[in-house]
């Protein structure tokens, strides 16, 4: 599925082979990612919780996994750990709406402010798919 190169007058990079997972537990803010982010010209899957998402890593690869942060039974810094444990090369995002608050020790993973950019997405997953081709 190939996107649609501008987006609100922006040039984006589009397209190529990437997995990418959501896992947020608003089901409003996973829908929506992940459409944008198959409108970008990438493969999206979903889950709802950090366990879910686990479940859903051991299973298949992704390339890149983007997590809330704060989710009921499991926070996106122990999704992350988990995912890296698990698949070492994988790209891991924390999305959060606390993005400016956190503490620089807390920023081992990048970190996405809520709302995410369209552009912004475009950038690291082409980034993302840059790192996995070279």
């Amino acid at each position: 599925m190939q996107g649609p190169e501008r987006v609100q007058g922006e040039s984006l990079p589009v397209g190529g082979s990437l997995r990418v997972l959501v896992v947020d537990d608003d089901v409003l803010v996973r829908e929506t990612l992940r459409e944008i982010i198959q409108i970008l010209g990438y493969e999206a899957e979903m889950a709802g919780d950090g366990p879910s998402a686990l479940d859903i890593v051991e299973q298949q690869p992704f390339d890149v996994v983007i997590t809330d942060l704060g989710m009921p039974r499991m926070s996106g810094w122990q999704v992350a750990e988990r995912v890296k444990q698990l698949t070492p090369g994988t790209e891991v995002f924390i999305l959060t709406g606390w993005g400016d608050s956190l503490e620089t020790n807390q920023r081992a993973y990048q970190v996405l402010t809520k709302p995410v950019e369209i552009k912004v997405l475009g950038e690291i997953l082409a980034r993302a798919r840059a790192n996995r081709v070279a």
